[in-house]
């Protein structure tokens, strides 16, 4: 779906797009729209798209990226924790990295994490 908008600093139009998750959804196919998308707003200096993103039936949705073992994820963000790096059981990644050193600390635990699972 897709409905002209207009821009409220700009006396041009923007387009906006309704993107509907489904189940087992692609991920890297959803994050280049994503990425196309803000790409074109941020080298054009305007808002050229707008997206509001749902999922169907407005449920929770998991990507084709899951795997069948949930113990997995159990002992992957255990070890991270083990390491100095705090890592939600959702699939969310917020980053307080600042520094070099918190990078270093964060590369080293994911290391160590993903031999834990492998």
């Amino acid at each position: 779906m897709q409905t002209q908008i207009k821009s409220q600093n700009s006396t041009s139009t923007s387009k906006r797009f309704v993107i509907v998750l489904l189940e087992e959804f692609a991920i890297y196919s959803f994050g280049s729209l994503l990425d196309a998308l803000r790409i074109a707003n941020a080298l054009s200096g305007k808002t050229l798209y707008n997206w509001i993103i749902l999922a169907e039936n407005g449920a929770v949705i998991r990507s084709s990226a899951e795997h069948d073992d949930p113990t997995r994820n159990v002992t992957y963000n255990a070890t991270l924790r083990q390491h100095g790096i705090f890592k939600s059981p959702a699939k969310l990644y917020p980053s307080l990295a600042i520094t070099s050193k918190d990078l270093d600390q964060t590369k080293a635990a994911v290391e160590h994490a993903v031999r834990s699972i492998s």
